[in-house]
């Protein structure tokens, strides 16, 4: 991995960089939410993007996963954010 991409990545447990593809449980704990509750989004199509990486097994982006944290920022409980924001119009 070139040298500014490692020094792109947080430091995970003891100091390591995080992973580029992060597993549902980490993902889960990053978000404060169940595994099952993820499986839900995928099924659905409500969560954040997913790499399937065969009939049972996905992965998450970090830097997916970063951006649509980043996307449901709000400043109040009544700013409907951009994706639904020009919906309405």
């Amino acid at each position: 991995m070139p040298k500014t991409q490692t020094a792109a990545l947080a430091d995970g447990p003891a100091g390591r960089p995080i992973p580029e593809l992060l597993l549902p449980a980490e993902v889960a704990l990053i978000l404060g939410v169940s595994t099952r509750t993820l499986e839900g989004w995928r099924l659905r199509g409500g969560g954040p993007a997913f790499v399937q990486i065969s009939a049972r097994a996905c992965r998450y982006r970090r830097s997916v996963l970063e951006a649509w944290i980043a996307a449901r920022a709000r400043k109040s409980t009544s700013d409907p954010g951009p994706d639904e924001a020009g919906a309405s119009a």
